[in-house]
């Protein structure tokens, strides 16, 4: 289920941000998750979705030029991410280790700080981009499941 139409994009600002209620919204979310892997007692999956869905939107801005990343902080954050993932398969809780904290903590911050400045529509339309694009990466993982258990 995608979470913006065609229509919202079209009936967004093209020159004001996300308001503040909207951001409030989107970024309490996020920093409640992120509070809960760093030091939570039990985090969950949907905390992990939560901050990764920030790491995604900022790969997405990646990609359309919206920012730049010559340090490849987008791509150190995604393998965190990953590792972390890893560990909670394994049966551990999400937990980041500590470079990681202090790496995504930066970038959710530069996430804030974007969110402020760019226009709502290109804020929806970078959010409809990375659901179409995860969409098709778990799309491909299915079929590739169903080819390997044939």
């Amino acid at each position: 289920m995608n979470t913006y139409s065609h229509w919202d994009v079209l009936f967004a600002s093209p020159t004001e941000p996300l308001s503040l209620k909207e951001r409030h919204y989107h970024l309490t979310r996020i920093w409640f998750a992120f509070k809960n892997i760093e030091s939570g007692k039990e985090p969950t999956l949907r905390d992990w979705e939560s901050v990764a869905d920030a790491i995604n939107m900022m790969d997405t801005m990646l990609d359309l030029n919206l920012v730049e990343d010559e340090d490849h902080i987008i791509e150190d954050s995604i393998m965190a991410l990953a590792k972390c993932a890893d560990r909670a398969i394994k049966g551990a809780h999400f937990r980041l280790d500590g470079p990681a904290i202090t790496l995504i903590r930066g970038i959710l911050e530069d996430y804030a700080d974007i969110l402020e400045t760019l226009p709502q529509r290109t804020v929806i339309k970078v959010h409809r981009f990375t659901e179409k694009r995860l969409d098709k990466v778990i799309k491909q993982k299915k079929v590739f499941r169903a080819r390997v258990n044939l």
